[in-house]
Order: structure tokens, then sequence, then C-alpha cells
């Protein structure tokens, strides 16, 4: 099955900190926690994760350090 994004969480990355918290309380409740199985048909078959940093200003991100 491929991966889709939701349009209705799409927003812009430069946002105020107001925003963010919005945004953050926003995805918060999607997020479904239940057990997985190991192994089996309802098993993960893929699992991802960001770890990212941000200079002071603002003008990069990435894994730290730079």
């Amino acid at each position: 099955m491929p991966l889709a994004l939701r349009a209705d969480l799409d927003h812009p990355w430069r946002v105020t900190r107001e925003e963010a918290a919005a945004l953050q309380q926003k995805l918060a409740a999607e997020v479904v926690l239940r057990p997985l199985p190991a192994a089996g048909p309802d098993s993960p078959r893929l699992a991802a994760g960001v770890d990212v940093a941000y200079s002071k200003d603002g003008s990069r991100a990435g894994p730290w350090p730079w």
C-alpha cells in the first residue's frame, strides 16, 4: 500500500510559535496508540523517525551537528 499525505494536515513551514503549538495539538489528536504484533499480517511493514535541529535564526535545519 503506497503512503499518501493527507491534504487536510498540510501547512506552511514558516509559522509563529502560537501557530506551531496549534499545529502540534492538531497532529497530536491524530496519534493512534495501540499494541502491534511483532509478526503476522497485522505487524508493521515500515517504521520511520526524524530528528531535526534548527539554527536560532531559522536559516538552517538538519541533523545536528552541522
